[in-house]
């Protein structure tokens, strides 16, 4: 989760990074210890626990609203534990507004990435909205022969009603791979 922070634990941002993809486990602790949240709800799987990083995939610009808490540290929606706690808040009205068009290229996942993401501030009729379209991309990434093409979207609209906000978010990465 921190590899999303810059700054914040070198040494949870570098495991994270370099040796997720092996199951490197941080401090030895098994997965459930390590939760990641979307507006409050977990979003850990329940048979093993493991946060699904490739479910959201590609959704960079949308998934910068966290807040990440190391160990027994407290944060908005809860206490860290043993692990970590990765908390994203995906409210249309709570990110920021942008529009904006990226471009990536990398050697390890992927090779091109291309994304488009909207997010409107809140109007006078109390609605906000996002969303976002991603799509990566490559061929011969870690072996000859393998491949990846992963489209993504993200959709968020909020109504505000008196003192209350009613938000929907849907969000997904549609992964074909050969690894």
């Amino acid at each position: 989760p921190s590899v999303l922070q810059s700054g914040k634990d070198l040494f949870a941002s570098t495991a994270s990074f370099h040796f997720n993809v092996r199951r490197f486990r941080i401090k030895g602790l098994d997965p459930h210890w390590f939760q990641v949240q979307f507006n409050g709800a977990p979003a850990n799987q329940l048979y093993n626990g493991l946060a699904a990083w490739s479910s959201w995939g590609g959704l960079n610009e949308v998934m910068t609203n966290n807040i990440n808490s190391i160990g027994w540290q407290q944060n908005e929606n809860g206490f860290g534990g043993p692990g970590s706690l990765s908390s994203y808040d995906l409210r249309a009205s709570h990110l920021r507004p942008q529009n904006t068009i990226t471009t990536a290229f990398s050697n390890r996942s992927y090779r091109y990435r291309l994304a488009y993401t909207r997010v409107g501030s809140m109007n006078a009729g109390g609605w906000a909205y996002a969303f976002s379209i991603g799509y990566r991309t490559g061929t011969d990434l870690q072996a000859p022969g393998t491949f990846i093409h992963a489209p993504a979207y993200f959709i968020s609209v909020d109504k505000k009603a008196g003192e209350h906000l009613f938000s929907i978010t849907l969000m997904g990465t549609m992964l074909s791979s050969s690894r």
